[in-house]
C-alpha cells in the first residue's frame, strides 16, 4: 500500500479542550472555559510535526475545530503554518471570537471554508441551545466580519429548506446560496436567495440594496431585449 493509493487527504485538529459556550447538545462535551485559560490546548510544535509527517502521505487540507478553535492562544500562528504549507483550510467555530482582524487572518488562506453554528432564527432559540446570553448577536457579527473579509456565505437549497426557505425559481440542489434580507422600514423585510453573482456585486459596493438594484436592472434589460420589434413597448 502506498500513499498515492490511499492518500491522507485531510486532518482534523481538535485545538482546544475548552469552549466559550455551553451547548446542551455537544457530543464532545468540551469544558466551559470563557476566558480560555483553564484547559489544555494543542501545542504548536505538535501541530507542525503532524502536518510535516502527513504531507508525504498526501495531506492536502486541515480542519480546525475544538472546543472552540479560535480560543487557541496561538491561532494566528497556526493559520500561518496552514498557509505556509499551502493546505486547504476549514474552520468550525461558534463565531463569537471571529473579529474583523480574525476574519481577515482566516481569509488569507486560499478559498477557506468557515462553518459558523447558528441554531435558530432568533436569539431566544439560539441561546437556549448555546447556553450563553448574547451569543446570537456575536455569531451574526462574526458572520458579517467573514463576509466583509471576502469569505462568501453559502448554503444549498436543501439546507435552507430545513428552515422553511424555498425558491420561487428552479435552483440546482448543489448551488451555493446566501439568504439576503432587505429591510422595508416598519414593514416585514423582503428575503432573497443570492448566488455567486450577487456576492460578486457586493465586492464593489457592500450594500445588498445596491446589489439588488443591479440585479433588477439586469432583469429589466433582459426582458426588454426579449420584446419583439414593432410591439410598441
Amino acid at each position: 500500500m502506498t500513499a498515492t493509493e490511499y492518500p491522507l487527504r485531510q486532518l482534523y485538529f481538535y485545538l482546544t479542550e475548552g469552549c466559550n459556550l455551553a451547548c446542551r447538545h455537544c457530543w464532545l462535551a468540551p469544558k466551559f472555559d470563557p476566558r480560555a485559560d483553564r484547559y489544555p490546548v494543542l501545542g504548536v510544535e505538535l501541530f507542525e510535526t503532524a502536518v510535516r509527517e502527513a504531507k508525504p502521505l498526501g495531506l492536502g487540507a486541515v480542519k480546525l475545530t475544538g472546543g472552540e478553535p479560535l480560543m487557541h492562544p496561538e491561532i494566528v500562528r497556526l493559520l500561518g503554518i496552514v498557509r505556509r504549507e499551502e493546505l486547504g483550510l476549514t474552520v468550525e467555530t461558534n463565531g463569537v471570537l471571529c473579529t474583523g482582524r480574525m476574519a481577515a487572518e482566516i481569509a488569507k488562506s486560499e478559498n477557506p471554508f468557515v462553518s459558523v453554528s447558528l441554531d435558530g432564527v432568533d436569539a431566544e432559540t439560539h441561546e437556549w441551545v448555546r447556553g450563553l446570553k448574547g451569543s446570537f448577536e456575536q455569531a451574526l457579527e462574526g458572520i458579517r466580519n467573514l463576509v466583509e473579509a471576502g469569505i462568501r456565505p453559502q448554503f444549498t437549497i436543501t439546507e435552507l429548506a430545513r428552515y422553511g426557505v424555498s425558491s420561487a425559481e428552479p435552483v440546482s440542489p448543489d448551488m451555493p446560496l446566501a439568504l439576503v434580507d432587505l429591510p422595508n422600514g416598519d414593514d416585514a423585510p423582503s428575503y432573497y436567495l443570492g448566488a455567486q453573482n450577487f456576492f460578486t456585486i457586493t465586492r464593489y459596493n457592500r450594500s445588498s440594496f445596491y446589489a439588488m438594484a443591479v440585479y433588477e436592472l439586469a432583469r429589466s434589460l433582459a426582458a426588454r431585449r426579449q420584446v419583439p420589434e414593432g410591439s410598441g413597448s
